[in-house]
């Protein structure tokens, strides 16, 4: 079963790299268990299963496994330790310096490049992955990826080094020496679905020490689980650990969850975590009864456990369909309006050759191009060479398009190109900008955008937000990204804290 998984699993990693379809169709399930929609986090979760579960078909018999001992565990936790408090530390030194709230999304724009915080999401730890690549020349295949080199200038290089030995270390002794102990300490009939799980869990601690931080759903439930399997070999043990330590777990999760509604009292924080956290915690608790079914005695309750799980999961996947898929899979009608945000630089569609130009700047041409019949939405990006989960170009207007786009936000410049910087007015967008803190550079702005040339903000409206209407979201901050670059902000820090769309 471990080769068998181990196939499937390199099999899945060549189809989505080579797949169009396969990868926009796969790409919300793989990201339960990645916890991301970056091509990055799914990239590394396939092949890390790849590896893991081919090491555990090698080892398979438990001669071959090396014992773990406590000096070999307790440095596993050390520099569990030791990353995940680079990473919150890379966090706190970054809010406390440009004075950013906890509870918000923060984008951090550097010439063309960006990347998000969020407190139970952190991601200044990514630095070390683009500190690493640039010493190995790697760094220019990682360009369309978050590598974190947009906090290359913010965050001391001590906390990214710290976060690259800890990683490393972690990859090589969980792969080679935890997974399959772990593993290979239970019975035959049981290994196949204690890999799977313990792989997961490996997994997420691994990825969250540069990407998610000690406060993620999914490092928080996979060192948890992680603790009950290490210290058990049977369903028997599972229960006598979880039975004699059930007071630290409740506590432990208590003051976390406590923390969380402390840090962020309108429950955004909390809200997200126990959303995703129960998600993920689902998929683990099903797989782990599924592989000890024959142990259960009473039948009607394991059959209700299995059913209810289940459908939790399914509910969850269904709902990810819906705001992912669906709206990719609608058609737009003949003589749609889709406008194309062609920045220069950048390779303009051949779809584009010949197309008309309805608006020309120094950094930025807006083409404007009309289907000539009914077209699904996924078929437009796919002619238009554009990744439905990293759009920055493309804009399907509405019908009606009378509505005037709006975001409030609170921007903290960092690096100017001159002493003196002019924002001109474009005739497409409006930047309006009060001080705040002027001797940090830090204001609130409101950014209007013409709707004649932008799509409708539907975030500022009382539906539910899908994967589009996120990407038409993001060619406005694409385009502001741009913009400010042009005129000479080199480096700022966006925080939108409002949407509005007026008739």
């Amino acid at each position: 079963m471990f080769l068998i998984y181990s196939i499937i699993s390199f099999v899945i990693l060549v189809f989505y790299s080579v797949s169009f379809e396969f990868k926009f169709y796969s790409h919300f399930i793989i990201s339960q268990i990645a916890h991301g929609v970056s091509g990055g986090k799914i990239y590394f979760c396939l092949i890390y299963f790849s590896v893991c579960f081919l090491v555990l078909y090698f080892k398979r018999n438990r001669k071959s496994v090396i014992p773990i001992t406590k000096k070999v565990l307790w440095t596993s936790i050390l520099f569990i330790i030791s990353g995940t408090l680079s990473s919150l530390c890379s966090y706190i030194h970054y809010i406390i310096k440009y004075n950013l709230p906890v509870g918000s999304y923060a984008f951090h724009f550097r010439e063309i490049y960006n990347s998000i915080n969020y407190f139970p999401h952190i991601h200044t730890s990514k630095l070390y992955l683009y500190k690493i690549s640039g010493l190995t020349g790697f760094d220019r295949f990682l360009t369309n990826m978050d590598d974190g080199r947009a906090f290359v200038d913010v965050i001391p290089a001590i906390y990214p080094y710290l976060t690259a030995i800890s990683t490393i270390y972690l990859i090589v002794a969980f792969t080679f020496y935890l997974i399959p102990f772990t593993v290979n300490r239970w019975d035959k009939k049981f290994r196949a679905g204690i890999a799977i799980i313990t792989v997961f869990a490996c997994h997420s601690i691994i990825k969250c020490l540069s990407d998610g931080g000690p406060f993620a759903y999914d490092f928080i439930i996979s060192f948890g689980v992680l603790s009950v399997l290490i210290n058990s070999r049977s369903p028997e043990e599972v229960m006598l650990f979880v039975k004699k330590r059930v007071k630290v777990f409740f506590w432990a999760t208590f003051l976390i969850l406590s923390l969380l509604f402390c840090l962020d009292p309108y429950l955004g924080i909390l809200t997200y975590t126990l959303k995703h956290g129960l998600a993920f915690l689902a998929i683990l608790v099903l797989i782990y009864f599924i592989t000890i079914k024959k142990e259960f005695k009473k039948r009607l309750i394991f059959a209700s456990i299995i059913v209810g799980l289940s459908f939790y999961i399914l509910y969850n996947i269904s709902a990810k369909f819906f705001i992912y898929i669906r709206p990719f899979l609608s058609f737009v009608d003949s003589g749609t309006v889709i406008h194309y945000f062609h920045y220069k630089g950048d390779k303009l569609p051949e779809l584009l050759r010949n197309g008309k130009l309805i608006f020309k700047d120094d950094f930025i041409d807006i083409y404007k191009y009309k289907t000539e019949r009914k077209e699904k939405i996924l078929g437009i990006y796919r002619a238009f060479n554009e990744n439905p989960y990293r759009n920055r170009h493309i804009a399907i207007m509405p019908v009606d398009r009378e509505k005037v786009s709006g975001i409030f936000a609170e921007v903290t410049m960092l690096s100017l190109k001159g002493a003196k910087i002019i924002l001109p007015t474009t005739g497409i967008f409006q930047l309006n900008l009060t001080k705040k803190d002027l001797d940090k550079m830090n204001f609130y702005a409101e950014m209007v955008f013409n709707s004649a040339y932008f799509p409708c903000l539907a975030k500022a409206e009382n539906t539910v937000i899908t994967l589009l209407d996120e990407n038409h979201r993001f060619v406005m901050y694409y385009f502001v990204n741009r913009f400010l670059n042009y005129y000479g902000i080199n480096e700022f820090i966006f925080i939108p804290f409002g949407f509005y769309s007026n008739p």
